[in-house]
């Protein structure tokens, strides 16, 4: 099985205080685990409209994301974007919202076969009916 970790879980491995269940969960996980651009993107514009004093670090924290994952970092593809446009219908027969992210991130996850690794599953959770399967690393 493999994963693709969803932003919020990359921005918790750079806390200073990582929660033992995700420290587990990721040792035991590591070689299975890929990122999105979109996470990229999303951690680029976070440092972008950051307060000065805090855009230093946050660089530092995607560089060391970007240096880990080198090998990890999955792009947005065309079959990607036809997953997504496959989502965008069924939430709006739902009629349901999910952010524009966080749909491309389950369009990745359903064009690759991964598992979304996520805290956030009450966007990811309506997504089932699609097939997306969900793990929260940190239960």
């Amino acid at each position: 099985m493999t994963y693709l970790v969803d932003t919020d879980i990359v921005s918790l491995t750079h806390k200073r205080y990582l929660p033992p269940k995700l420290a587990q969960w990721l040792s035991l996980n590591e070689t299975n685990c890929f990122i999105s651009t979109v996470t990229l993107a999303e951690m680029r514009f976070g440092a972008a409209i950051a307060p000065e004093g805090h855009r230093e670090a946050l660089l530092a924290d995607i560089e060391k994301t970007e240096s880990d994952f080198s090998e990890a970092i999955e792009p947005v593809t065309l079959i990607v974007l036809v997953e997504w446009k496959r989502i965008s219908a069924f939430l709006k027969k739902e009629r349901r919202t999910i952010s524009c992210e966080d749909s491309l991130l389950a369009a990745q996850c359903l064009a690759g076969d991964h598992t979304m690794a996520t805290n956030n599953l009450a966007h990811f959770k309506l997504l089932e009916p699609l097939g997306l399967k969900v793990v929260n690393p940190l239960a």
